[in-house]
């Protein structure tokens, strides 16, 4: 109900309107052109389990890149102690408002804020957030990763379609070290 929500902060930028809406609750969401929703506070438990579940599976791991930046609920995951073997997080966001918005409101700082959500994302030498196509990174890096984790995209929101493309599906593999895993969030 958009009637119990408020508007925190709102960037303006030529591709799209990036906002922070609070609920009724405090729960902050970070949504894009005020209908697509990039992750909330109070969705936080579905992102971790999106981060974390990889790598209870396979706890060797060491690097992971993840595909989408969002709240940075999802890759500061695994950055918990848990997880001894991790590196290495790279976290990449194709827009540079998300991670402004990110980096404001999930990490504790921002005007009613919670606790960093993020797990240290934006303070952990271990980990380096990068504004760019993510796709793109993939296609152009020499960079390789035991997983890489594509967050939650829908397909059929415009743009997110090349994201679930044999093309894209080919750059990650080359992306993979020997025995890497992709991982990927469908909507069933």
């Amino acid at each position: 109900n958009r009637a119990s929500e408020k508007v925190v902060e709102v960037w303006e930028t030529s591709d799209c309107t990036v906002a922070v809406v609070e609920d009724m609750s405090g729960g902050q969401t970070i949504t894009i052109n005020s209908s697509y929703s990039l992750g909330s506070s109070t969705a936080m438990q579905n992102q971790l389990f999106q981060g974390q579940l990889p790598l209870f599976v396979y706890p060797e791991t060491r690097s992971v890149f993840f595909l989408g930046l969002g709240t940075g609920i999802t890759a500061g995951a695994a950055l918990h102690p848990q997880f001894k073997s991790i590196e290495r997080v790279v976290a990449c966001e194709l827009v540079p408002e998300v991670v402004d918005a990110a980096k404001k409101y999930m990490t504790g700082s921002g005007p009613g804020a919670p606790d960093d959500l993020t797990g240290g994302l934006f303070k952990d030498k271990r980990a380096e957030v990068l504004t760019a196509d993510g796709r793109h990174y993939l296609m152009a890096s020499h960079d390789s990763f035991d997983i890489v984790n594509a967050d939650l995209f829908l397909p059929y929101r415009r743009g997110a379609a090349s994201l679930y493309s044999r093309e894209h599906f080919a750059a990650a593999r080359h992306r993979l070290k020997p025995g890497g895993v992709y991982v990927q969030w469908l909507p069933l």
